[in-house]
């Protein structure tokens, strides 16, 4: 039986250029406390299934951690095309939308990359009830991720990845709207439980249904 291998990165935290970042800071609350509580949250919920084998960030462990190239090339000693790597965060900007990053780089998981956001996405608009901002520049059929060029933020950190990798920026740490529901836990536990959704249904459609094609 194939285990799907998931990476819960926290983002901002255990850099080593910057180990004090902890990413946007609005009305008392750091973007990387309200990212633990909903990764921690998601592995807690995948913890237990036998389908999955869940790392997250973990200073003590020394699993994701250091600068960015490090957790990636942590990720593709270990991890097949056929997983995925997820770094959370907060947008800033006071806007009302969510947004899936990525970067189509390498064409053999190209499919599948999109295919897994795409699932992503639509679990995220079930339980947020917001849209998602997104740019499929080469791609017919929108599906909600927003595709990185290479002179945008964050594109660097997604490039080279050996499967699909993701930054998530669910919602946005200034909109007051936002906001409270972020501090009262209310979307950071329905940002876990839509991870969780998606990742069981992109178990069923991509790996579990091919047979044994990824073991």
């Amino acid at each position: 039986m194939y285990k799907l291998k998931i990476a819960l990165d926290i983002g901002h935290l255990y850099k080593d250029n910057q180990p004090l970042d902890k990413g946007a800071f609005y009305k008392g609350m750091y973007e990387s406390d309200i990212v633990k509580n909903y990764m921690q949250k998601t592995y807690n919920l995948l913890e237990g299934d036998n389908r999955f084998e869940v790392y997250i960030s973990d200073p003590y462990t020394k699993t994701l951690i250091g600068d960015y190239w490090k957790r990636r090339e942590w990720v593709n000693k270990n991890f097949t095309e056929n997983d995925i790597y997820i770094q959370g965060h907060l947008n800033a900007g006071k806007g009302n939308y969510g947004m899936l990053l990525a970067v189509n780089d390498l064409l053999s998981i190209t499919l599948r990359e999109i295919g897994y956001g795409a699932e992503i996405v639509k679990a995220l608009q079930r339980k947020l009830k917001i849209p998602f901002k997104d740019r499929m520049d080469t791609i017919d059929k929108s599906t909600g991720i927003y595709y990185l060029k290479p002179n945008e933020r964050g594109y660097s950190i997604l490039t080279k990845f050996k499967c699909p990798a993701y930054i998530l920026e669910p919602c946005f740490i200034d909109n007051d709207k936002h906001f409270d529901k972020l501090v009262n836990r209310q979307w950071t536990d329905k940002i876990a439980e839509a991870l969780t959704e998606a990742f069981k249904i992109i178990y069923n459609t991509y790996i579990e249904k091919e047979g044994g094609k990824n073991a």
